[in-house]
């Protein structure tokens, strides 16, 4: 694929949660190995290409926004997840935002530009569409995510050591849904 080739967004179905699973475990692989000790790594890696059947029930569902990227063949190139903030309960329904859960892109697809931006888009539509101005994004600090959060325009609004991912830091980006509409 090069730059300028056509890729299309879709919403995702359950015959893609198995090639999402693949994506987010070659994803971790590319941009978490030596931010992770390896025990950690592998474990997320095992549980993400397990994730397969959990996933296909979600999109079967409708839970959130699930989105994926294909190209011309129809091969599952991306996809984006994410819905309105779910895990903390005490926050009033009119304070709530959306939030990017997962973005990952095929490692062979990285860095061509044609692909990441695409799905974000396609999410600002629909976090726009359900009346919200902005979306968050967390990512490990230092990592390769957060190196494209700044490059999309996210607003670095926060830092704080992560519970589940090692206690390393993490990094929280507000997007101005406008930006990209």
């Amino acid at each position: 694929m090069n730059a300028n080739e056509k890729i299309f967004i879709r919403n995702a179905t359950p015959d893609d949660a198995a090639a999402v699973a693949r994506i987010q475990a070659a994803g971790w692989e590319h941009a978490f190995r030596g931010i992770f000790s390896d025990d950690y790594l592998n474990n997320q890696i095992k549980r993400k290409l397990e994730s397969a059947e959990w996933r296909a029930e979600m999109y079967r569902k409708g839970v959130g926004i699930n989105i994926v990227a294909i190209d011309k063949s129809s091969k599952v190139i991306g996809h984006a997840d994410g819905s309105k903030q779910d895990w903390q309960d005490d926050i009033p329904e009119t304070e709530k935002v959306w939030q990017l859960y997962a973005l990952y892109i095929d490692p062979d697809y990285i860095g061509l530009g044609a692909v990441a931006l695409p799905l974000v888009k396609e999410f600002a539509k629909r976090v726009a569409t359900a009346g919200f101005d902005t979306f968050i994004a967390e990512t490990v600090s230092e990592s390769r995510a957060q190196k494209l959060y700044e490059k999309m325009g996210g607003r670095k609004v926060g830092e704080f050591a992560s519970e589940s991912y090692e206690n390393l830091q993490e990094t929280r980006f507000e997007f101005d849904v406008k930006r990209f509409l």
